[in-house]
């Protein structure tokens, strides 16, 4: 697929130059460059043997893929599917001869070229856009092809501890839990709520710090109200004003200012790095121990499997013991929060 990917280039490239040249060599006049198809030679360059045999070869390979991923009935569908097959397998040659005399027409120096002023240069932009465009197109329709339906897909992972301590703590007795989130940093703990009845217990107390920018930007907004049936306690606060807003407006440390913490309470935050150092003074500030504060890092992991050391954390990789860290673990690592 990539030998094809670029010999359709060298091909492609060859006729946007040829083309163009033709365009400046008639002035770029409409009407000129279109009187020159009522010649002999201008009609050759689009009625000619090949370009039939091309269209021909492209009808059944394109009637064969029709075939292939629907299950209309189409009259003499063997016969169809052969020549699709054949007719691929003709324009693959095709191209590799095309691009193999495009290359031997560029080391001779017979390339039909155009002068290359600022306006060639404009209109080659403009058709560069355009190739790239149904490349991209093209390499789509080929990932779609290749993986057809019933295709196996491998999935690498899931790396790190990937998951909040739930099994280290008895929160249906002993312990109760207070999640401090911002923004987008409420996805991976909505689990946690959907399923609270299972993975906390359902006397369990829950109680959650959620800032946002507005809130419009608060997620699952239409999920709080089941939440809070499940004793699951929301507190929530905007970055500033809004006119259809009555709550709290502040950063979410505003929220420890009105509102009493759960006491025996073990803390999951989640969200942007910046929220980190002001939350855990306020928690610290409300007596919670650093192994009961745990905290989701973000880092750009790029291997996955802690050689590259790109999400290098001190002496830890987020991608293999993270991304979840307890504040005891990571609180004397410069750079950590």
């Amino acid at each position: 697929m990539i030998l094809f990917g670029i010999i359709w280039f060298v091909r492609t490239v060859k006729a946007i130059l040829f083309w163009t040249y033709l365009w400046q060599l008639k002035d770029y006049h409409v009407g000129r460059f279109l009187d020159h198809f009522q010649t002999e030679k201008g009609r050759s360059l689009i009625f000619n043997k090949l370009i039939v045999l091309k269209a021909g070869m492209l009808l059944f390979l394109g009637a064969s893929l029709f075939l292939l991923f629907t299950d209309f009935p189409i009259p003499a569908e063997s016969f169809i599917l052969s020549m699709g097959i054949g007719s691929g397998g003709g324009l693959f040659l095709l191209y590799i001869l095309e691009a193999a005399r495009t290359t031997q027409d560029l080391v001779r120096k017979r390339l039909r070229l155009p002068i290359f002023t600022k306006k060639i240069l404009l209109l080659l932009g403009i058709n560069a856009s355009v190739f790239i465009g149904i490349a991209l197109l093209l390499f789509e329709f080929t990932l779609y092809v290749m993986n057809a339906i019933g295709d196996k897909v491998g999935i690498r992972g899931p790396y790190g501890n990937g998951a909040w301590p739930l099994d280290k703590y008895d929160f249906k007795t002993q312990k109760n839990l207070f999640i401090a989130v911002g923004g987008l940093g409420l996805i991976p703990l909505r689990a946690l709520m959907l399923g609270k009845d299972d993975f906390l217990g359902k006397d369990s107390q829950v109680q959650i710090f959620y800032g946002a920018r507005s809130p419009e930007e608060m997620l699952f907004r239409h999920e709080y109200g089941r939440w809070k049936e499940r004793n699951i306690q929301m507190e929530l606060t905007v970055d500033k004003e809004c006119a259809d807003w009555k709550g709290c407006v502040g950063l979410i440390t505003a929220l420890f200012d009105k509102h009493e913490v759960l006491q025996n309470s073990v803390a999951f935050l989640c969200g942007p790095p910046v929220m980190y150092k002001s939350v855990l003074a306020k928690l610290k500030k409300f007596g919670f121990a650093d192994e009961d504060i745990y905290l989701s890092l973000e880092r750009r992991m790029h291997c996955g499997l802690g050689v590259c050391q790109h999400c290098a954390v001190g002496s830890y990789y987020t991608c293999k013991d993270g991304p979840i860290f307890s504040y005891a673990q990571v609180k004397n690592i410069p750079g950590a929060i």
